[in-house]
């Protein structure tokens, strides 16, 4: 039986928790009520995402990042979104 080699190259570790502790801070900085939902937000604005896709929207009232429920993205709610911006 033959398997397939994968090479995956993670980032520098330093870079990586440089990254990390800068998202950490400006999740802190946020101040929302939940510090998890706050790095969420943090990680989604460092990483360019366009959405965030949460069953709990209300918990990210204000966030930079557009929420959206699953069922609205699925929807065509991303869409909908570009819109708006354009």
């Amino acid at each position: 039986m033959r398997t397939a080699k994968m090479t995956i190259r993670l980032p520098d570790s330093d870079f990586a928790f440089a990254k990390r502790q800068q998202e950490m801070l400006c999740a802190k900085s946020l101040n929302m009520a939940d510090f998890e939902d706050a790095v969420v937000v943090a990680t989604a604005e460092s990483s360019r995402c366009s959405v965030i896709l949460s069953r709990n929207v209300a918990d990210f009232k204000g966030a930079p990042v557009p929420v959206l429920t699953p069922e609205e993205f699925l929807a065509g709610g991303e869409s909908k979104l570009k819109k708006r911006k354009g």
